[in-house]
């Protein structure tokens, strides 16, 4: 709305005060907060931009994206400098902290996560997306992303005043987003606290030899001479990650010896059911 961009527009001004001011005209010191980026943007594919400028500052300000995520560790440290400089430039009565809300989201990937600091509630999440799925080297397109139950990543919005963004999600400080691969995942294979690994397997095919290799190389045995259990259900090697409900972590599957196992509701034969 028209207040809110009045808001931007004084914070984009102060921006360009304070490239002014510590000269960074290469971008190398200072980032806006991410507000100010969307309306610094729109003015760098403007005709005018260079001659605007020159008038109100003497130079030329160059514009980086910093979209990869070796930029992004670079552009924390500018967002933190730039933010402090704004404090102590303009003072807590034109400083508008509102417009620097950010916040630290974790994205948990199978068992292991990555925590993006200074995020600001105001970015469209697929931007963030784009980000970790840059960082891990996938296609955006392979990776599904959900918080609170709730896939967040299969949106087409692009329109910044309904697009999904953190404030509206209402994901908080430390909030936690999982992401699942559409062709692979992970699962810990367990004999006992000393006997497991961890593979990564494709979503359709069968688990066999996953049961084949950790059978020869955990315990030198036959997988004819096993059991293995998910959630405690018995499962077989001709069946797949997809058709077992795997998730993008905590996938442990337990395994005993065929001997141990005569009646799978008997708690004298089944040790999985003596584990409770």
């Amino acid at each position: 709305d028209h207040a809110e961009s009045k808001r931007i527009f004084t914070a984009y001004c102060q921006f360009l005060i304070l490239k002014k001011e510590h000269a960074d005209w290469d971008d190398t010191q200072l980032s806006p907060c991410y507000p100010v980026h969307v309306m610094w943007f729109r003015h760098t594919q403007m005709n005018d931009y260079n001659f605007d400028m020159r008038s109100l500052l003497g130079h030329v300000v160059s514009y980086d994206e910093a979209d990869t995520w070796e930029l992004r560790e670079c552009l924390f440290q500018r967002l933190e400098a730039t933010r402090e400089a704004s404090k102590r430039n303009f003072g807590s009565h034109a400083h508008d902290e509102e417009l620097w809300d950010g916040i630290t989201v974790r994205i948990v990937d199978t068992n292991q996560f990555i925590d993006f600091t200074g995020i600001n509630r105001r970015m469209p999440i697929t931007q963030l997306f784009q980000i970790y799925a840059n960082k891990k080297e996938e296609s955006i397109n392979k990776l599904h992303f959900s918080f609170d139950g709730k896939t967040i990543n299969n949106v087409t919005d692009t329109n910044e005043k309904t697009a999904p963004t953190l404030l509206r999600l209402g994901i908080e400080h430390n909030g936690e987003i999982e992401v699942n691969h559409v062709d692979h995942v992970h699962a810990t294979v367990r004999y006992s606290s000393d006997k497991e690994g961890t593979y990564r397997m494709e979503n359709t095919k069968m688990i066999s030899r996953l049961f084949d290799h950790f059978a020869t190389n955990f315990l030198d045995t036959e997988r004819s001479k096993l059991v293995f259990f998910f959630r405690k259900e018995r499962v077989y090697g001709y069946e797949s990650p997809m058709a077992l409900g795997f998730k993008c972590r905590d996938n442990i599957i337990d395994v005993v010896d065929i001997e141990s196992y005569k009646c799978k509701n008997c708690v004298c034969c089944n040790p999985l059911l003596r584990r409770k």
